[in-house]
């Protein structure tokens, strides 16, 4: 024989998850969830810096990791501030992203500008390198050898630097040898 009471705290179960589902379909899901202060007080810019201050943290080594792994890094960060990212309203949820777009590009740019500090340095070691190999141009493929070689790496942006760089540096030796030789023969 079969509990009415049981068979009512089901059908009331099944009514709620019923609801559940349309809300969550219609996005006009109820979220419950609590958002601690901190996240409604302050604003994306200082949320931002916490969130680059939390990465660098994480990735004191590697700051182009940092950035391949942001999405993991951040959900770790919002789960550290008491909040879901993927469990909040839609205004929160608008706040993290915009935070997260902030925050992802300080990285960008912290990287590019560390990248420029190490260029002019790789342009150089690359000439010699591709000097002492005798190659009077570089390939990309040479660019990625030396790369690998020194262990270093650089954004595509300033792979494609390096690459321009060392083979103006190849090309105006190879003008200024073939200047010095026609010198030579008129002396």
């Amino acid at each position: 024989m079969e509990d009415p009471e049981i068979n009512l705290k089901i059908r009331r179960a099944e009514l709620l998850a019923e609801k559940k589902i349309k809300l969550r379909i219609s996005g006009k899901e109820e979220i419950t969830g609590k958002i601690p202060e901190e996240i409604n007080n302050k604003s994306e810019e200082e949320l931002a810096n916490e969130l680059v201050v939390f990465v660098r943290k994480e990735f004191p080594d590697d700051p182009s990791s940092s950035i391949r792994y942001l999405g993991r890094i951040s959900d770790f960060f919002w789960r550290q501030k008491g909040v879901e990212k993927y469990q909040v309203d839609h205004a929160i949820r608008h706040k993290i992203t915009k935070v997260e777009d902030l925050a992802l590009k300080k990285l960008e740019r912290e990287i590019q500008e560390l990248e420029k500090e190490r260029l002019s340095k790789l342009v150089d070691e690359c000439f010699l390198w591709a000097k002492k190999h005798g190659l009077k141009k570089v390939t990309k493929s040479n660019i990625y050898h030396f790369l690998t070689e020194k262990g270093a790496k650089l954004s595509t942006m300033n792979i494609d630097a390096l690459y321009s760089q060392v083979n103006l540096k190849l090309q105006s030796e190879k003008y200024q040898g073939f200047t010095l030789k026609i010198e030579n023969k008129k002396g």
